[in-house]
This record gives C-alpha cells, structure tokens and sequence, in this order.
C-alpha cells in the first residue's frame, strides 16, 4: 500500500483541488480523520506500514484552519490501530 501524508483542499465544493504540500506526520494510510463541531480536523492513527516505521500508528493531529498547520496532540489512551473509523456526535 502507498503510504501519504499530503494535504489537498477545495473550496469549490470539490469541484477544483490545491495541493498545500506535505503533512508533519509519518506517512501513512488506512487512518481516519474526521471534521469536529468547531470546525478543526483531525487525523488519527493508521499504517506506517514500512520497517521504518513504528507499524500501527498512535497518534491524533489537528488543524484549526483548514490544513494549513497541523499540531500533534498528547498521546491517546488507546494502542496503535488502522482501519478504524470516527464520527462526531451531535449533542
């Protein structure tokens, strides 16, 4: 599998794509990410899938505007995982 860490964004509604480069964190794929209520995004976990890497990825990253910057966040309770999903709940 490719493994990736680029960043793409629409403000098209999909229609056109800008490439905003390279993400800080390991490539990788099989990860999730999902849109929060205060309009950050976050991506977590996933395959490094290489010896390099550390395997099963734990880890969660957020961006407040758009992809543009990106902050790593504090370790998550749970192991390393791929192949997972998140959603936001609406309370």
């Amino acid at each position: 599998s490719v493994r990736l860490h680029d960043v793409w964004i629409s403000t098209d509604q999909c229609r056109t794509w800008q490439d905003l480069g390279n993400a800080p964190w390991l490539p990788r794929y099989s990860f999730a990410a999902v849109a929060c209520l205060d309009s950050s995004i976050l991506v977590i976990g996933g395959d490094g899938g290489d010896l390099d890497d550390p395997g099963y990825l734990q880890d969660v990253w957020r961006t407040d505007d758009t992809g543009t910057t990106w902050q790593a966040l504090p370790a998550p309770p749970w192991s390393g995982r791929r192949g997972h999903q998140c959603l936001r709940w609406f309370d």
